[in-house]
């Protein structure tokens, strides 16, 4: 980018620190969301689905967030 058009880095750069703070922002909604259900509070080997569920759900909701952002640019 910085090749072709100097004059767009600032823009590449905005652009990506917007989608970072917006998968940081995902990650404190799930958490502030579903204090009771973090992943790290299950016991892998003993609720593996629970585990499994509560990371695929935190996964689900920072990929939403982080999609939303991008799609308001």
């Amino acid at each position: 980018i910085g090749w072709t058009s100097s004059a767009q880095i600032p823009v590449v750069i905005y652009k990506l620190s917007l989608v970072s703070l917006s998968a940081v922002l995902g990650y404190w909604l799930d958490r502030s969301l579903f204090p009771w259900a973090r992943p790290d509070s299950f016991c892998p080997w003993e609720e593996s689905l629970c585990c499994a569920a509560a990371m695929i759900r935190r996964a689900i909701i920072v990929a939403a967030i982080c999609l939303a952002v991008a799609l308001g640019l």
